[in-house]
C-alpha cells in the first residue's frame, strides 16, 4: 500500500512555487535559518559564494529546498507533513516534521535518485525524455544533477536554481540544460492510479486566502503570487 497520493506531491510542490521558496544547495526543505546557512557554506563553499538573497531568506523565515530536496521533504515529512511544511513558512518556530531518510527514501542526489526510482519501478515505468507520457501527471523529471516534478499540461515543478527558486514552467522552455529522462514513482511511495493535471496558478488556496484576508482585514503572510518564465 502506497504512503502517499499524487495529487498531495504536486500541490506541495506547486505551492512551494507560488509562495516563491528560495533554492538553497543540499537542503530539503528546511527552515533558512543563520546556522543552516553557515553550516552549508562551509560544506559546500562553490555554491554558497553568490550574490543571493540568502538574507532575505533568512529575516523572511522562508523554507529552503534544492531540486530533490524538494521530494525528500515531501516523503521525509511523511504522509500530510507537507501541509505542515507549507504552514512553516513564515514561521520559523513552527514544526517541520521530517524523518531523515524515513519512509524508503534515502539521501540521495538527483542522479542517485533518479536510478533508485527507475530500479524500483521496472522496465516500461521510465523512460528518455522523448518517451514521457505527457498525458500522465505526476511523474519525476531528470536531467544530468538535476529534477523535477512533471505536473501535466506540458508543465512542470521545479527547485530550479539559485536565482529562479521553486518554480512552475513548460517542460519544453527551460533556461538550464533540456529534461533528458523520466520516471514513475515507486508504487509503495505513491499511489499508482490517474492523476489530473495540477496548475498551482488555480489552486484554491490562492482564491481563498484573499478572501480570508477581506474577512479578517488583516495581510496573509507569504502569498507572492506564482513564478513563470
Amino acid at each position: 500500500m502506497a504512503y502517499y497520493d499524487g495529487h498531495d506531491l504536486m500541490r506541495f510542490a506547486g505551492l512551494m512555487g507560488q509562495k516563491e521558496q528560495p533554492y538553497w544547495y543540499a537542503t530539503f526543505c528546511q527552515h533558512c535559518t543563520q546556522d543552516l546557512f553557515n553550516r552549508k557554506s562551509v560544506q559546500y563553499p562553490t555554491h554558497y559564494d553568490h550574490g543571493t538573497d540568502y538574507a532575505r531568506d533568512i529575516e523572511k523565515q522562508y523554507v529552503c529546498t534544492d531540486c530533490v530536496g524538494l521530494l525528500k521533504g515531501f516523503f521525509w515529512a511523511g504522509p500530510g507533513g507537507w501541509r505542515k511544511i507549507i504552514s512553516a513558512i513564515g514561521n520559523v518556530n513552527a514544526e517541520i516534521p521530517l524523518n531523515y531518510q524515513g519512509y524508503g527514501v534515502p539521501d540521495y542526489s538527483a542522479d542517485q535518485m533518479f536510478l533508485y526510482f527507475c530500479s524500483k519501478v521496472g522496465e516500461g515505468n521510465f523512460g528518455n525524455f522523448d518517451t514521457l507520457p505527457r498525458d500522465k501527471p505526476c511523474l519525476m523529471l531528470h536531467s544530468p544533477g538535476h529534477c523535477g516534478i512533471y505536473v501535466g499540461n506540458e508543465y512542470s515543478v521545479e527547485a530550479s536554481s539559485l536565482y529562479t527558486h521553486v518554480i512552475y514552467l513548460p517542460i519544453d522552455n527551460r533556461r538550464g540544460a533540456a529534461w533528458t529522462g523520466w520516471t514513475k514513482f515507486p508504487a509503495e511511495l505513491i499511489e499508482d492510479k490517474e492523476y489530473k493535471p495540477y496548475d498551482p496558478t488555480h489552486d484554491p488556496y490562492f482564491i481563498m486566502n484573499p478572501l480570508m484576508w477581506w474577512a479578517s482585514k488583516r495581510k496573509i503572510g507569504g502569498v507572492y503570487g506564482y513564478g513563470k518564465y
